[in-house]
Parts: structure tokens; C-alpha cells; sequence
């Protein structure tokens, strides 16, 4: 019975974590479906927001060597 129980349990939570993934990919293709509607220059705006955020992170040798455009 127990090994019953543990079935339906990971049939139930499979279920869930499909649901989960499904959405995952439904606000994916949402949000490039929105970024390909951008203008060019909102989307070299988001660019150089990226490597501003880039060049925090990571080694202090290897932050220093990035490059943020000036525009």
C-alpha cells in the first residue's frame, strides 16, 4: 500500500513541477515576444545596461578588461 501512496505522490508532484516548467517557458517566449518589439535603441539602451552590470561582477583583473559603450 505504502509503495501505492508513494506512486501517486510522485505522479502528483511530477504534475506539479511539469505545471511549474510550462510556466517557466510560457513567461520565456512572452518576454522575447515583448523584447522583439522593442526599438533598436531601447534594445542597445538594455545592452549597455547588461555590461555596466557585467562589469561589477566577476575577478577585478578580468572587470577591469570589459568594456561599457558610451553612447
Amino acid at each position: 500500500m505504502d509503495f501505492m501512496i508513494n506512486i501517486i505522490n510522485l505522479r502528483k508532484c511530477t504534475l506539479m513541477q511539469n505545471k511549474a516548467i510550462e510556466k517557466i517557458v510560457r513567461g520565456k517566449e512572452q518576454r522575447r515576444k515583448d523584447l522583439s518589439e522593442l526599438s533598436f535603441k531601447e534594445k542597445i539602451h538594455i545592452l549597455v545596461e547588461l555590461q555596466k552590470m557585467a562589469k561589477g561582477v566577476g575577478k577585478h583583473d578580468k572587470a577591469a578588461a570589459r568594456n561599457v559603450w558610451q553612447i
